[in-house]
């Protein structure tokens, strides 16, 4: 792999948009491909070529750690039988706290056929201090967590009512353990919808991995110290564990 810094994402750090490394493909009958919009977090939509990216944005989206999310960032240079070949991550994604990832979307049927490429990349950012996190649908499908973030997101994207919400925080200021959201409707004078498009916005937060109704507990978010355990929390996933896996699995 190539051992130029240039290529690396810390650059990816200037303020303005970053268009993709490599051409996104908008039309294809293999692919799924669209962008999600979420202005809240950044002033530009964010691409994905399959559905499986479009469910691992989802749950990004409602992360109250996250600050941005940058599709197909930068590329990476590697050698496989003598050839000089390029790579081309799925997301970088930036935390509040400073803390970074790149992401690879990848269903599992295909991390064998990618194991050099993807074990190479992991190589290559751990030396330039870049964590590397390979997710699949094992990861991503988890549970209830991607059906509640998609609900949430629909709520999201309206707009905001800042009036609702500095009520919601001061009465909620004073329940530590929260409040169910029928009991918050009712407290702060606010509707219900009110309340989801706070969550969706990480501005109020719930556990997401139970249904949604409106007996779920509503909480004041706490400050994570460090986005990037937080995010890996959440998908239950740790560095390399997809590429040790497989590595593992074809021995």
């Amino acid at each position: 792999m190539s051992r130029n810094k240039r290529s690396l994402p810390d650059e990816l750090n200037a303020k303005g948009s970053i268009k993709p490394a490599r051409k996104v493909v908008h039309r294809s009958p293999h692919r799924s491909v669209g962008i999600l919009a979420c202005s809240w977090i950044q002033d530009h939509g964010i691409e994905y070529e399959s559905q499986l990216e479009r469910r691992f944005l989802q749950q990004t989206l409602v992360l109250p750690s996250i600050k941005r999310v940058i599709y197909q960032p930068f590329r990476l240079e590697y050698v496989e039988d003598e050839r000089s070949l390029t790579y081309v991550p799925d997301f970088y994604l930036l935390f509040r706290d400073g803390t970074k990832v790149v992401i690879e979307v990848k269903p599992r049927k295909f991390l064998q056929k990618h194991l050099h490429k993807l074990t190479e990349a992991q190589r290559l950012l751990e030396e330039h201090e870049t964590p590397f996190l390979v997710l699949t649908e094992k990861e991503i499908d988890h549970g209830i967590k991607v059906s509640n973030a998609s609900y949430l997101l629909r709520f999201a994207r309206d707009s905001p009512n800042e009036q609702a919400k500095q009520r919601c925080l001061r009465i909620l200021s004073a329940f530590p353990k929260g409040l169910r959201i029928d009991e918050l409707t009712k407290e702060a004078a606010v509707s219900e919808k009110d309340i989801l498009h706070l969550v969706g916005r990480a501005g109020l937060s719930v556990d997401l991995s139970k249904p949604i109704t409106k007996s779920t507990c509503v909480r004041i978010p706490k400050e994570h110290q460090n986005g990037y355990l937080h995010f890996i929390d959440w998908f239950n996933s740790a560095p390399g564990h997809a590429i040790a896996g497989i590595s593992k699995s074809s021995k």
